[in-house]
């Protein structure tokens, strides 16, 4: 875990007194960024590779959270996302929509894992509004991506998987809040790709997430038997419950 959080701070450390990682986003307000979101497959340079779905979870007591974006619509000659989908909570399913909107992209140092291309930081924030369930929230934050950026100087930017082996890789971090649309009390709602932010107590994963023993009732039971190659757990976790 340690070694986690020291190769995070310094990925965050090099963007940030790195000269050139001046926020180059209003250079692009035409690009199209809905390919680093996406939530079924990973775009790099022209390959298409599947994605395993978000991890998350809700609450301090860290009940499993689960997120599909079925639609990413990007609104014209601006850098902000209509997106909809579909959450889950133990058995409660909820329909989304709502409007992601980039900040800022930073370009950091050349990649360690790919020599071609620089490490971006893509930021933004969020709200989304759930409907059509029983205990509708909404979700709201600020989300990190990794994205790259090629040193041929094409404005084209993908899904950064260049330190994908590593231990501590993530990318789509979301790290914000879930508002109870009654009583407008809160809980923290966190979600990820590979990872999840602030989740020390749950991932107790090196190389990669794995949720501690303890939290098998809160919905990581089938997740942390699938590591153990468990065949129906597999099924289970790669079963597309937004269908």
């Amino acid at each position: 875990m340690k070694k986690r959080i020291l190769i995070l701070c310094l990925c965050t450390m090099a963007l940030a007194n790195n000269a050139g990682s001046l926020n180059i986003l209003p250079k692009h307000m035409d690009y199209d960024f809905r390919q680093v979101f996406n939530s079924d497959t990973m775009f790099i340079g022209a390959s298409a590779d599947p994605k395993f779905p978000a991890l998350g979870y809700i609450g301090k007591d860290y009940q499993r959270f689960y997120i599909h974006y079925s639609q990413i619509m990007k609104n014209a000659s601006q850098q902000s996302y209509r997106i909809s989908g579909k959450t889950k909570v133990k058995n409660t399913v909820c329909l989304f929509s709502g409007v992601l909107s980039l900040d800022s992209l930073l370009k950091g140092d050349v990649s360690e894992g790919d020599s071609s291309i620089w490490d971006g930081d893509l930021v933004g924030h969020y709200v989304f509004t759930e409907s059509d369930c029983k205990y509708p929230g909404t979700l709201q934050g600020t989300v990190h991506s990794l994205v790259s950026i090629p040193k041929s100087g094409k404005a084209e930017y993908y899904y950064n998987t260049s330190m994908a082996g590593a231990d501590g890789y993530e990318n789509n971090q979301f790290t914000g809040i879930w508002i109870d649309s009654k009583t407008k009390a809160s809980k923290v709602c966190n979600w990820g790709d590979f990872r999840i932010p602030e989740s020390e107590d749950l991932d107790a994963g090196a190389a990669e997430f794995s949720p501690y023993e303890k939290y098998d009732a809160k919905g990581w039971k089938t997740y942390r038997l699938m590591l153990q190659d468990d065949s129906a757990s597999m099924g289970l976790e790669r079963s597309p419950w937004w269908k």
